[in-house]
């Protein structure tokens, strides 16, 4: 996202440069050596990351019924064929692994709601794989539920609300990253499921004395969250997106 802007300026400045338009060739130019500079050395990533603040990445009370969901990030296809859980992914599934079995202690009722679909049709959905990834470390089956048909946030919490009519959840905890969890948190309680956010990661620029790619992907990554929910108030201004609905948990 900020590569492309930055280059779009970058070729603007030689396009004007070649017109013989010296004064906004340089003003282009001195934009993208501005813009490379400022996310390159992470400052714009640390306030737009700043959305990740205050959120815990512990569970300090229980329910009587709860449901922990984890919503996926994406898949990786790897050389041997078989899909994994892309960047992100692996933290989300480690903390809703941890949250389950620090619920168990508490409750008998914890269940984990594995949300995603296969956007890239891969053969497998991201709560399949995560189903089978649970299985595989001794989630019994009956305490994962599979959400398989999302293709984004805002169905990850429009699909799993279904679930909310099937089980009389009392507490719901979402697991998701820190930089994730603004967005995640509103659209969930757009459907009727308020939850108790649990960070499954947390993400600062680097400092170096050059620029760093790492920084260049936060930023689109803080980019990403802000023009999502900036999409999200716009369409539901709209009325192009559902209607809201009331809490219903216990």
């Amino acid at each position: 996202m900020t590569h492309a802007l930055i280059l779009a300026l970058a070729l603007g400045a030689a396009l004007l440069a070649w017109l013989e338009l010296p004064r906004l060739a340089r003003a282009l130019g001195i934009a993208a050596a501005v813009l490379f500079l400022a996310v390159g050395y992470g400052l714009l990533a640390r306030p737009l990351l700043a959305l990740q603040d205050g959120y815990d990445s512990e569970v300090h009370s229980w329910g009587n019924h709860n449901a922990i969901i984890l919503l996926g990030a994406g898949q990786t296809l790897t050389d041997r064929g078989t899909s994994e859980p892309a960047i992100f992914g692996h933290s989300r599934f480690l903390k809703a692994l941890q949250v389950y079995h620090a619920c168990k202690q508490h409750s008998a009722d914890c269940k984990i709601i594995a949300s995603g679909g296969d956007n890239h049709h891969y053969g497998r959905s991201e709560a399949q794989l995560f189903g089978a990834l649970l299985a595989s470390v001794g989630v019994p089956a009956d305490d994962v539920l599979i959400e398989d048909h999302s293709r984004n946030t805002w169905e990850n919490a429009k699909f799993s609300a279904a679930f909310f009519d099937h089980h009389r959840f009392d507490r719901a905890y979402l697991v998701t990253s820190g930089f994730h969890l603004p967005r995640a948190t509103r659209d969930f309680a757009h459907f009727g499921v308020p939850t108790t956010p649990v960070r499954a990661d947390y993400r600062k620029p680097s400092l170096a004395p050059w620029p760093l790619a790492n920084n260049f992907f936060l930023t689109d990554i803080g980019l990403h969250e802000h023009l999502g929910m900036l999409r999200d108030d716009v369409y539901n201004a709209l009325g192009w997106y559902d209607k809201p609905t009331q809490p219903d948990l216990l």
